[in-house]
């Protein structure tokens, strides 16, 4: 989910709010799939599928992103397609049936007809952390983080599931600073009699599209620093010349191959990653590029 990002805001309650006379009393207010009113106080994001709200020190709760309007006479206006879009979680609650209980995906407390509610990681998500902070993790941090975020991958390929939103906003921290991946309403699950990725689905998520995004973050967890690009399949398959060298970066090559469709699965990969030489080259050059960076890359 493309969150926007708020810790700081709250539902506002139109019993309590007042309203100039002159303002037109019509009122957004996000809803439940019953059409009531959502009055949990802690906003923590809002994306295309859903909205995410704190409902306890140790969890949330995300529900279908579905705004209505309080009129002046106190009814609730319900918007045109409230029927197709509270049912924006209905594929989300079917993946977390496949993904439950993988070490590196977030836990899942429950699904309902309201939303699903998951465990609440107060470390927050690996884009925020490279906004706020100023310091570079160490080089040993950053390469946890690079090997959970594969592992989270190949969990989710193990049990026939492709993730297609591999993305930094999705990469959340627990309280040890293991990755905890969120976010998979546009997950696809292949049945036992299906190829993994083929044919490919609606969304065009394919098994080589998951490590082209996978490919994206690695870079910017070595680099410090968020990459991008938009890619929904081979017809905007980004070209290597447009792509930012790899050439000296640590995990470079890994990077390089998933960008160029050099692997077939996630299995490939993880071999690569986990090969004892590439990973102490891989240091090594992790070393000279903070250096070069002015940055204090200390292993302990």
């Amino acid at each position: 989910m493309d969150e926007t990002r708020s810790t700081e805001s709250y539902t506002r309650d139109p019993r309590t709010e007042v309203v100039p006379p002159d303002f037109p009393y019509r009122v957004p207010y996000d809803l439940h799939v019953d059409g009531s009113l959502v009055h949990w106080c802690r906003f923590l994001g809002r994306g295309v599928d859903g909205i995410v709200y704190q409902t306890s020190k140790d969890a949330v709760v995300k529900l279908p992103n579905l705004t209505g309007y309080i009129l002046e006479d106190g009814s609730i206006e319900l918007p045109e397609d409230f029927e197709w879009e509270k049912r924006n979680l209905d594929n989300e609650k079917i993946i977390y049936g496949h993904i439950r209980g993988l070490p590196h995906i977030a836990e899942c407390l429950g699904t309902s007809e309201y939303g699903i509610t998951l465990r609440y990681y107060d470390g927050g998500s690996l884009d925020c952390l490279m906004e706020s902070t100023e310091k570079t993790p160490t080089i040993q941090l950053r390469c946890k983080w690079i090997m959970q975020v594969v592992l989270a991958i190949a969990e989710c390929h193990n049990v026939r599931v492709l993730v297609y939103d591999i993305a930094l906003r999705n990469l959340m921290l627990d309280d040890n600073q293991d990755i905890k991946m969120i976010d998979f309403a546009n997950s696809t699950y292949f049945a036992a009699d299906r190829e993994l990725g083929y044919p490919p689905c609606e969304n065009g998520v394919t098994v080589k599209l998951d490590l082209l995004n996978l490919g994206a973050v690695l870079y910017s967890i070595a680099i410090w620093r968020p990459f991008t690009f938009d890619c929904t399949g081979d017809a905007d398959w980004p070209a290597l010349q447009d792509l930012p060298s790899t050439k000296g970066l640590p995990f470079g090559n890994i990077v390089r191959r998933c960008w160029t469709r050099q692997y077939d699965n996630i299995q490939q990969l993880r071999a690569h990653l986990q090969n004892p030489r590439a990973r102490r080259k891989s240091k090594r050059q992790w070393h000279k590029n903070d250096q070069d960076r002015g940055i204090s890359s200390k292993t302990e």
